[in-house]
C-alpha cells in the first residue's frame, strides 16, 4: 500500500469522484462479502460511507493499491485504514470500476472489515 499524494492530479480527481459517490449510498455497491461483514460488525452502509467522507474531509491519510482481483482489468483501489465507525476500526477499500457501455457510474465497495 502506498500513501496517496493528494497533490497528484489523478489522485485528486479520483478522490473527488469517490467522495461524490460516498455521499450517495444508492450509487455505492458493496460486494457480497462486504454486506456480510457489515452485518457481522453491526454497521450500516450509510454509517460507513458517512465516516469515510468525514475521514477524507479531515485530510487524513488514504492509501492506494493496485486492485488485481474482482475486475477484468487492473484498477486503483483506495483504502482508508483505519476508518473508525462507532468506535470500531475497519479496513475500508473502494474502487471506481470500469464501466460497460451505457452503464451508470458507481463506486464499488471492496472491503469493510477489521484490519488484518
Amino acid at each position: 500500500m502506498d500513501i496517496v499524494d493528494l497533490n497528484q492530479p489523478e489522485h485528486a480527481k479520483a478522490l473527488a469522484e469517490i467522495k461524490k459517490f460516498l455521499r450517495c449510498p444508492s450509487d455505492c455497491r458493496p460486494t457480497g462479502r462486504v454486506k456480510s461483514d457489515l452485518v457481522r460488525l453491526k454497521l450500516s452502509k450509510g454509517e460507513v460511507l458517512d465516516h469515510a467522507v468525514r475521514h477524507m474531509e479531515a485530510g487524513l491519510i488514504i492509501h492506494c493499491q493496485t486492485q488485481t482481483m474482482f475486475f477484468k482489468t487492473e484498477r486503483l483501489g483506495y483504502i482508508i485504514c483505519p476508518l473508525v465507525v462507532e468506535g470500531k476500526a475497519i479496513y475500508f477499500k473502494v474502487a471506481l470500476p470500469p464501466l460497460e457501455e451505457g452503464e451508470k457510474p458507481y463506486l464499488q465497495i471492496l472491503a469493510a472489515h477489521e484490519p488484518k
